[in-house]
């Protein structure tokens, strides 16, 4: 019952943290931000994060409950496509309200 608690814990705090603004970074990795309805509890963050990491080029995943997003970061070097996270968070449940993503530096091809 404890470790049940503690976990319980820790998903809420984990899921409390507001997701960072996409924004480019120095390293080449780069960030998503899914506009997503439908997230009410630390338990509907955790399977989303958990379904998410699960994608190959998906380094991290967190969730900001209160603002309804999902802050994706990606692998160095990896792309995710649009229909892979439709279909993700389609599949769980949730409606997708929209996809950031961040603004190359000036003079990269994408």
């Amino acid at each position: 019952m404890l470790r049940v608690l503690m976990v319980v814990l820790a998903i809420l705090w984990a899921s409390s943290a507001p997701a960072q603004q996409a924004k480019p970074r120095p390293d080449g990795r780069a960030d998503v931000v899914l506009r997503v309805d439908g997230l009410a509890c630390p338990f509907c963050a955790y399977g989303l994060d958990q379904k998410l990491e699960g994608f190959q080029g998906i380094e991290r995943v967190e969730v900001d409950l209160r603002g309804g997003r999902v802050l994706v970061e990606l692998k160095p070097g990896a792309t995710v496509g649009d229909e892979v996270f439709r279909k993700v968070i389609r599949e769980s449940g949730f409606a997708l309200r929209g996809i950031e993503r961040p603004r190359r530096p000036a003079g990269e091809r994408g």
